[in-house]
């Protein structure tokens, strides 16, 4: 997208702390510029003071690593602190009604990951998606991915007729090495 400047804005907390830092060595790792990175109070309604200190940064996307709930309360007080015309930037936890209930247009052209990869090829047979919805009806989500992954997963080491006990299955999964699924690379260490 040709961004080269970016700024962060996550809950004190466990969750934005990992994926904020993670966001950072990334931005880092492929040449772009942090010039902005604060952190706030999650159990707060009110974000003026963590938005004032990226306010005129100039940074031209902005990562917020936070739930529905808060992001719907922060993505106004942006607009409303003159941090506009920036591209904002989820996780998958965007992926809710509440947050556009709660930020309307202000969440428009925001971007966020998607929730899994499907490998097969779209609209055919081979793929995890047309299989999903041609047996429920409805659109796999990315519960319904890990499950189907963490299903393939046991099956593979379970069909082992050497596999008979649990201490065999950890053993197996420490030794897998790497599982490609609909989901992406899983690995156990």
């Amino acid at each position: 997208m040709g961004l080269r400047r970016f700024a962060v804005l996550y809950p004190d907390e466990e969750y934005g702390k990992v994926y904020a830092g993670k966001f950072r060595q990334e931005i880092v790792r492929y040449g772009g510029e942090m010039v902005g990175y604060e952190p706030y109070n999650p159990k707060e309604t009110d974000f003026a003071k963590s938005i004032k200190k990226l306010a005129g940064r100039g940074f031209e996307a902005l990562f917020i690593p936070d739930g529905p709930s808060n992001a719907g309360m922060i993505i106004p007080q942006l607009a409303y602190h003159d941090v506009d015309h920036v591209l904002l930037l989820g996780t998958n936890l965007w992926y809710s009604p509440e947050l556009i209930r709660a930020a309307e247009r202000f969440a428009q052209g925001a971007v966020l990951p998607a929730d899994f990869w499907d490998t097969g090829l779209p609209g055919t047979e081979e793929s995890f998606s047309f299989r999903y919805e041609r047996f429920f009806n409805e659109k796999p989500g990315f519960v319904s991915a890990v499950a189907y992954d963490t299903a393939a997963i046991l099956m593979n080491i379970i069909i082992n007729p050497d596999v008979r006990y649990r201490d065999s299955i950890i053993e197996q999964l420490e030794n897998m090495g790497s599982f490609q699924g609909v989901t992406g690379v899983t690995v156990f260490d």
